[in-house]
C-alpha cells in the first residue's frame, strides 16, 4: 500500500481513451474529432492536477493506435501512475509513469483507497470502509452505485458531472464529498 504523506494533492480519473475516435459515438461524448477530445480531456487534467500532484489513471490510457509517449509528455504532472484497463497494452508503456499495476491500494488522508479498472463489489477492507474507485463502465453503474451504498465509484470521464469540464479529474475532496451526499441521500429515503 502506498501511504501519501508529503501534501502532495491526489486526483483519479479512467477511460480516457485517448486517440479513439469512435468512442465519442459509442459513449455520447461532446466532441465532432478525436483531437477536439484528445486535446479536452488532456488541457482539463492540466488545469486540475499540478506538476507536483499525482494522478492516478485508472486504465484504457489510449487506444491501440494511440501513441502513449505523446500523451503522457502532455499532461504536466511529474507523478503519473496508471493501472492497466482493457484497451491498454503493457508492452506499449515504458518508464513515462510512475507506476504500473493491475490494482493499487493508498491510504491518503488516513482514508484507503482501492483502485482498479474493473468495478468490484468486494475489494481489500471494503468492510473497513475503504474506497473502491474503477473505471471500465462508462458510467452505467452509476444507478447502482448510487442506491447500494457501497463506498464505490465510477471515475471515468464518462461519468459527467454538473459544472464539471468534460475529462476533469476527480480529486480527493470531490471523491469524499460524492460519497457523504450519497449516504445521506439513501438515509433520508429510508
Amino acid at each position: 500500500m502506498d501511504r501519501i504523506i508529503n501534501g502532495q494533492k491526489v486526483f483519479f480519473i479512467s477511460d480516457l481513451h485517448l486517440g479513439h475516435k469512435k468512442i465519442i459515438g459509442y459513449c455520447g461524448r461532446p466532441f465532432l474529432t478525436g483531437e477536439e477530445m484528445n486535446n479536452t480531456i488532456i488541457d482539463n487534467i492540466n488545469l486540475s492536477v499540478s506538476a507536483k500532484d499525482i494522478l492516478y489513471i485508472l486504465g484504457d490510457f489510449c487506444h491501440k493506435g494511440g501513441d502513449v509517449k505523446e500523451y503522457r509528455d502532455r499532461i504536466n504532472s511529474q507523478y503519473v501512475h496508471i493501472i492497466l484497463g482493457n484497451h491498454d497494452n503493457v508492452d506499449k508503456f515504458g518508464d513515462e509513469f510512475a507506476s504500473i499495476s493491475t490494482q493499487k491500494m493508498i491510504l491518503y488522508k488516513n482514508q484507503k483507497i482501492f483502485m482498479c479498472h474493473y468495478p468490484m463489489r468486494s475489494w481489500p477492507c471494503s468492510h473497513r470502509k475503504s474506497i473502491m474507485l474503477y473505471g471500465h463502465c462508462h458510467a452505467n453503474l452509476h444507478h447502482e452505485d448510487m442506491v447500494s451504498g457501497r463506498l464505490t465509484l465510477d471515475v471515468g470521464v464518462d461519468n459527467k458531472r454538473e459544472g464539471v469540464g468534460f475529462g476533469t479529474p476527480w480529486n480527493f475532496k470531490d471523491v469524499q464529498e460524492h460519497l457523504d451526499a450519497r449516504a445521506k441521500k439513501i438515509k433520508s429515503d429510508h
